[in-house]
C-alpha cells in the first residue's frame, strides 16, 4: 500500500479555499477533561 499526501497544511488555516497563515502563531489546546492530555492544538 502506498500512502499519498493529503495536501493539508496543519500550520495554516483553510479560508476561502486558500491555505492562509494565522495572524499570530499562538495555539489553543483542546484538553481531554478525563486525564488532562492535549487532544488537538488549534491555531488562534
Amino acid at each position: 500500500m502506498t500512502l499519498r499526501p493529503l495536501g493539508v497544511e496543519p500550520e495554516k488555516c483553510m479560508i476561502g479555499g486558500r491555505w492562509m497563515s494565522p495572524a499570530n502563531n499562538e495555539c489553543l489546546s483542546l484538553i481531554n477533561p478525563s486525564d488532562g492530555s492535549v487532544l488537538w492544538e488549534l491555531l488562534d
